[in-house]
């Protein structure tokens, strides 16, 4: 091989490479369309949408490609809280459940954690046995 096809060889790999590089780039955007239908009052926000079940039935699994958690995945409404809920005790780590809540009512369910409370006191031990055995992971009906 002479020189100019291997000098077009090696610009045709790096111009494959670029080109590969920014589709890749392109497809890892995150696209916002999603259409925000909440009104904003004094101290209420209203979705049209939603209904009045328990909080039960408000619980979503975490979707596979959801980049912004700082919005709802299903609405794009925006965070309220998150809070963890006791769920089992072995060997002295208690498991518990991630949930976040958004203001439209959806709780996105996040994964498991563990909590090591085998370093606790007993006092302390015994208040989270009794939360575990009153949610068993399931998010409160109060909230």
């Amino acid at each position: 091989m002479d020189k100019l096809t291997k000098i077009l060889i090696v610009v045709c790999l790096v111009l494959f490479g670029a080109l590969s590089f920014m589709a890749g780039m392109m497809l890892n955007v995150e696209v916002d369309s999603q259409n925000n239908s909440f009104s904003y009052d004094v101290n209420t926000i209203k979705n049209p949408t939603s209904s009045n079940n328990e909080s039960i039935d408000r619980i979503k699994p975490m979707p596979e490609n959801w980049v912004d958690q700082s919005r709802c995945p299903y609405c794009g409404a925006p965070f309220s809280y998150s809070y963890d809920v006791p769920w089992y005790e072995k060997d002295g780590i208690m498991y518990e459940k991630r949930y976040r809540e958004y203001e439209c009512g959806h709780i996105i369910f996040m994964g498991t954690d563990y909590v090591r409370i085998y370093l606790w006191d007993e006092e302390a031990r015994q208040e989270i046995r009794k939360e575990a055995m009153k949610y068993r992971g399931r998010p409160p009906k109060a909230i």
